[in-house]
């Protein structure tokens, strides 16, 4: 049987998402390297700097993963896609899981996994997530 976690927990409400300029309080040591994607530099037509809203998609699904996993919650790696777009690397050995925020709302947030030569994608869910890096976690 698949444990579950309350849909408050996946889904908290318009009220709890912290506004973008509130960002320097981040308490998660490594949001400090997220908030530096914001201001990469750009160069060769590649858009390093990340744009606000994936900034915000990151970082919200961050703390909801962290604040469930704790301790067991795996530390990431962060990337700029090149377009505006962030993403957020986990690697276990042969396991791979990256979480793509994309630059704006016309494209869809979604997860990468991969052992060895297997490998899929799908839209994020914050369920998928917290499976992906229980997934990644397991020897």
């Amino acid at each position: 049987m698949e444990a579950t976690v309350p849909a408050k927990i996946l889904y908290p409400p318009p009220s709890a998402y912290r506004p973008f300029e509130t960002a320097a309080t981040d308490t998660l040591p490594y949001l400090r390297e997220l908030r530096a994607l914001l201001t990469a530099e750009n160069a060769d037509g590649y858009i390093f700097q990340a744009f606000p809203y994936a900034y915000e998609h990151a970082n919200r699904y961050l703390e909801m993963a962290s604040g469930i996993m704790g301790r067991l919650f795996p530390r990431p790696e962060f990337v700029s896609d090149g377009e505006g777009g962030i993403d957020i690397e986990w690697i276990n050995g042969q396991k791979k899981v990256t979480l793509s925020c994309r630059r704006n709302d016309t494209q869809r947030d979604y997860i990468y996994w991969q052992e060895n030569a297997d490998y899929d994608a799908r839209d994020f869910s914050p369920l998928r997530l917290i499976e992906r890096l229980r997934w990644l976690n397991r020897a």
